[in-house]
């Protein structure tokens, strides 16, 4: 047993005690917080009391709406309180003195309800309030322009998953369900769930999937991509606390910078500002069991919330059956996430809070030596000050902490058994910091000013294994430094025309930089240092959004955006199957040019259509390119292509013709080739590895107020190619999943859920060793909430 699996063994012991520790403090909190909201419950009835506001939310048959949220502001905005319904619809406000109140009621796909109550020193309110259903276009977002806005008024393209959405999926990761987005894509096409954590990067429309991410994932405005390889760890989140999710495509740079070079996915979470529990636990083939936890209190001017995600799956083979070998194995993974917030309320005005989180998982590759562990600790502390109705202040510091290690393999022909050939260790933390303004210029302008800063510092250190014995030493990473300003302007014109106007400045420098190789056996060593480099990128975006009419919508952009390499890219090799790939110090900034133009109709409050055509042309975009080929080892290195472009179209169709179904469809053509790679001619007008030019979504649920809820998705992908000479095609397929919940009490329901109903086989990738997707999982849950 090599030292690196001892030193996962008895980490993971240790960890097995912290987590009984962990789970002790969940099941106080939960009950803590059951007995919290069912006494608030249980106390309306009869008579208000003084200083109380209190009710109950319905829809139009008259059952409770649970979850809905209701604000409740003085005539003064110097007190204002939040709370949530329950699984009853009941609300209640306490000790508030006398006045005027404004009641703000909102809940997914119903439409806002505003009221306004007088309480006297004698008398309370009580109040019974039916939501309408809402147009499909009025959810709530903040991704686009990083202010609040209804979806109808966004300017941009966007697609948003609500809690219903999130909760009615088969899906088990968060990079799952976003696959019902055409467009939305891994490095490959495998998940989460057993994929290297390197190969989940993301990426939109079809812009060159890689490692490195190029679109920017964000938790609350906090980018949670990997400072180091830009890639996303899914579990770092709570699906317990996950409200909604919300996914803007094209090019972001203006407002997100470097990572938003296609686009951008803001999780909204469950903030602590109202008690509330949420729990969910299940278990399934292949020895997979997960738990989620989000729970939240309200004291006083303070809210505290704990969320935390328990994750282990037995896993499955991943090379194909005709090329596996007795070296192949399960791969298997379990992650785990634990994270506080606390935050301060002095007043309406004024907001402080502070996240803490750690985030550690371990996984077996497929082989018995391919395995790889990472751990992460991360911290916020972020404020907002409202110093009027038209004037806002926030800002936020955070900082992360990472170590990653992972062992590769040389297997055998026949893949009958393997070698250790490389460890990596990658330790890496990042700071940075935001401060914004936020001002509307009458009722028909709003500005948005921002000053940002990073740091990431980060090496890859490795040993190099010949025969069993470790014959060199090497260390390989720098730092990178960015500051960025921006502003953005929007502008309702008047006679249904708005304009979004955004221009941003972002500097980057790549410095400490080193190559360190020392020969083990002699202990002789040899430095180099690489060169510094520095670059600026100026993104500019203009978009148009006409009203025609109540029901009809036209839009359009233009927009420039770029993404720098990170250290990963810069210095890190990796090695995955028998594809080597190889790092480039060299490497320059990717930069895109884009359009888009679209329409939205919304025909009456059940069918709402979206279709837009994009065109975006990326500059330098770094690619794993083929150096050598061999029948044991392949060669790639990242390098610069000359140009690639990537055109299409997106259609969407959405139709509830009641509360209680919903059908769905979504559509995305995607044309992406190499227009221009002058070191070989011989990639040009070759398709983008990773990108199916046809991705169909259809969906269909049903779910009865107090009764069964069942939702089924099927998603067809079609062809792609695997590498960039385009040798090694992967077929086109479909996978369905279903869903079906139905409650056992109040605030309790049981589930059940089947991914890859017909048990399709299909490939992910191909390096030349053919790997495959999931096979056909089932579980089963409970889900609490309150």
């Amino acid at each position: 047993m090599n030292k690196h699996s001892s030193a996962n063994r008895i980490a993971h012991l240790t960890s097995l005690r912290g987590l009984a520790h962990i789970l002790e403090v969940l099941f106080f909190v939960a009950i803590v917080c059951a007995t919290v909201a069912f006494g608030q419950n249980a106390n309306i009835r009869g008579a208000p009391a003084p200083g109380a506001v209190e009710g109950r939310v319905i829809n139009a048959q008259g059952a409770p709406v649970a979850g809905a949220s209701v604000e409740v502001t003085g005539s003064d905005n110097r007190i204002k309180q939040t709370a949530a319904t329950g699984a009853d619809g009941l609300f209640r406000f306490n000790n508030l003195p006398p006045g005027q109140y404004r009641v703000r009621i909102t809940a997914e796909g119903y439409a806002e309800t505003n009221l306004t109550v007088e309480l006297t020193e004698s008398k309370g309110s009580q109040l019974e309030v039916t939501l309408k259903v809402a147009p499909i276009a009025e959810t709530m977002t903040i991704t686009a322009s990083r202010i609040e806005q209804r979806r109808s008024d966004v300017i941009g393209n966007i697609v948003v998953i609500g809690r219903d959405g999130l909760e009615r999926t088969a899906s088990r990761t968060l990079d799952d369900t976003l696959r019902q987005i055409p467009g939305f894509s891994l490095f490959r096409r495998s998940n989460s769930l057993v994929a290297h954590p390197t190969t989940q990067g993301v990426s939109l429309r079809g812009i060159g999937p890689s490692g490195a991410s190029r679109t920017v994932v964000l938790a609350d405005g906090i980018p949670i991509n990997d400072p180091f390889g830009g890639w996303v760890y899914w579990g770092r989140i709570a699906r317990a606390a996950v409200e909604q999710v919300e996914v803007m495509r094209g090019g972001a740079s203006d407002l997100y910078g470097s990572d938003a070079l296609g686009g951008v996915i803001h999780l909204r979470t469950r903030q602590p500002s109202q008690s509330a529990l949420r729990a969910e636990g299940s278990y399934g083939t292949r020895g997979t069991g997960d738990f989620s936890l989000f729970a939240g209190h309200k004291l006083g001017r303070w809210g505290l919330s704990l969320s935390s995600d328990l994750f282990r799956t037995g896993g499955y083979a991943i090379v194909a059956p005709k090329d596996r070998g007795p070296a192949d194995i399960e791969a298997r993974s379990e992650h785990r996430t634990v994270e506080v917030t606390a935050e301060y309320a002095p007043s309406a005005s004024k907001r402080l809070y502070f996240r803490g989180a750690r985030f550690s998982e371990d996984r077996g590759n497929g082989t018995r030596i391919q395995v790889n562990d990472t751990e992460i600790w991360s911290g916020v502390i972020g404020g907002q000050w409202r110093l009027s109705e038209r004037n806002e202040w926030s800002g936020y510091l955070y900082a992360n902490r990472l170590l990653f290690n992972s062992d590769f393999s040389a297997v055998a022909a026949g893949r009958a058994s393997e070698t250790l050939n490389r460890r990596q260790q990658v330790p890496a933390r990042a700071f940075g910091l935001s401060l914004q303004w936020a001002r509307k210029l009458g009722p028909h302008q709003h500005l948005v000013a921002a000053v940002e800063g990073r740091e990431v510092h980060g090496f890859s250190n490795e040993e190099v294994f010949a025969a069993g014995r470790a014959t060199t030493a090497v260390s390989n990473g720098g730092r990178q430094r960015s500051s960025a300003a921006f502003i953005h302007d929007i502008i309702n014109i008047g006679r249904g025309l708005q304009l979004a106007l955004s221009l941003r400045l972002d500097h980057w420098r790549n410095f400490d930089a080193s190559s360190a190789s020392r020969a083990l056996p002699s202990g002789q060593t040899q430095t180099t240092l690489l060169n510094s480099k520095s670059e600026t990128a100026l993104s500019p975006k203009l978009s148009l959004r006409y009203h025609a009419t109540d029901r009809v919508a036209l839009r359009g952009a233009f927009y420039r955006a770029f993404r720098a390499p990170t250290l990963n890219e810069l210095y890190r090799p990796f090695r995955v199957g028998d594809v080597l790939t190889t790092a480039n110090e060299n490497l320059g900034a990717e930069h895109l040019t884009g359009g888009e133009g679209g329409i939205d109709l919304a025909l009456g409050r059940s069918l709402e259509v979206r279709a837009t055509a994009f065109w975006s042309r990326v500059n330098d975009p770094v690619a794993n390119v083929t150096i050598r080929a061999t029948p044991t080892l392949i060669t790639r290195q990242r390098q610069n292509l000359g140009a690639i472009r990537a055109r299409g179209i997106e259609a969407e169709v959405e139709y509830r013709p009641g509360q209680r179904w919903r059908f769905a469809s979504s559509y995305l053509f995607d044309d992406a080739i190499v227009l221009r790679f002058p070191a070989d001619r011989g990639l040009e007008g070759l398709a983008i590895p990773q990108v199916p030019r046809h991705q169909l979504v259809l969906q269909a649920s049903y779910a009865a107020p107090e009764g069964v809820t069942a939702a089924i998705q099927s998603r067809f992908v079609g062809s792609q190619f695997d590498d960039d000479r385009n040798l090694f095609p992967l077929s086109r397929f479909s996978v369905t999943d279903i869903f079906l919940s139905y409650p056992l009490a109040r605030a309790v329901e049981v589930f059940g859920a089947m991914e890859n109903l017909f048990n399709s086989t299909y490939a992910v990738g191909k390096t030349p060793i053919e790997t495959i997707g999931a096979p056909r999982l089932m579980r089963t849950g409970v889900r609490i909430h309150f």
